[in-house]
């Protein structure tokens, strides 16, 4: 893998919730296809994706109208840093099962990628009417939103996401390049993070995105006082601490706008490792592994 990663730091994560919850999926898997598919999840945990891919090929000779396998093989593609392979896998898995949400929350990243946020939004938006209680999703159109400065939309979905799961950006460190932010955000998409866990109440996780914030060069402590996002955690001692070092602080230069970044970012590479779903949360609650 190359280095980089920037625009990922933007995008949140890929997800691979695959096989996914839900009435839709049909009869029972064969039992050696669900051994195929935990084994190629290791694989990609791991980023072996040739070992994943060779599985995966088996796994689509057993079922070829799963599309399990398909999205997946996706992930494999994606891996590579081949998005137009990963883009027809993931279009393969949705013509196979078209309420697949997980497909289409993956497809929506690779358009993201691709610098279509029309299609990318318009995916996203059709994974979480098919899960509604996706967080992924939620925050991967949290982040195209910010990465299109739509900081007050974006907030709205980061705040559902977050009532969903507070720890999934925590949670899935290892495995998400948005978990590496690393500068690469704006400001203001930091501030808006913020809020977003301040008004679940979630005083530390604000608190962390305010610093951020402000060493992006976040300097305007008075917007903390008149923001009713921060209410719920207005008398926190770790938001009482950031706001009078804030306000203490020597004044600095703004840094530039999140499209600015978005822009830098398109013209790096994209290589940095895309979010998978760890076992608990994924593959072993449908029953994949014994």
């Amino acid at each position: 893998m190359k280095g980089g990663g920037a625009l990922l730091a933007l995008c949140a994560a890929l997800t691979a919730c695959a096989p996914s919850l839900g009435p839709s999926l049909g009869p029972p898997l064969p039992a050696d296809y669900r051994v195929l598919l935990g084994t190629a999840h290791d694989h990609l945990q791991a980023r072996e994706c040739d070992a994943a891919e060779a599985v995966l090929k088996r796994a689509v000779s057993l079922r070829p109208a799963a599309a399990e396998a398909h999205n997946l093989l996706g992930i494999a593609h994606f891996l590579r840093e081949n998005l137009r392979a990963a883009e027809e896998c993931f279009l393969t898995a949705i013509r196979l099962r078209n309420d697949y949400s997980a497909a289409h929350s993956n497809l929506a990243n690779v358009r993201f990628l691709q610098g279509r946020f029309g299609p990318a939004r318009e995916s996203f938006k059709t994974a979480i009417a098919l899960s509604p209680d996706s967080a992924a999703a939620h925050y991967g159109l949290a982040t195209l939103l910010f990465a299109q400065g739509k900081h007050e939309e974006g907030l709205r979905s980061l705040a559902r996401g977050i009532a969903l799961d507070p720890d999934y950006f925590e949670r899935n460190k290892g495995f998400s390049a948005g978990a590496a932010v690393g500068g690469l955000l704006s400001p203001e998409t930091y501030y808006a993070w913020a809020k977003a866990y301040a008004i679940q109440g979630h005083a530390a996780k604000s608190v962390a995105f305010l610093r951020k914030a402000g060493e992006a060069g976040f300097k305007n402590w008075k917007r903390l006082d008149s923001d009713s996002e921060f209410d719920a955690i207005r008398e926190s001692p770790e938001f009482l601490l950031f706001r009078r070092n804030l306000k203490s602080a020597p004044s600095r230069q703004s840094r530039p706008s999140a499209a600015f970044f978005l822009t830098q970012a398109l013209r790096r590479s994209y290589s940095t490792s895309p979010h998978i779903t760890s076992p608990d949360s994924g593959l072993k609650k449908v029953g994949v592994r014994s």
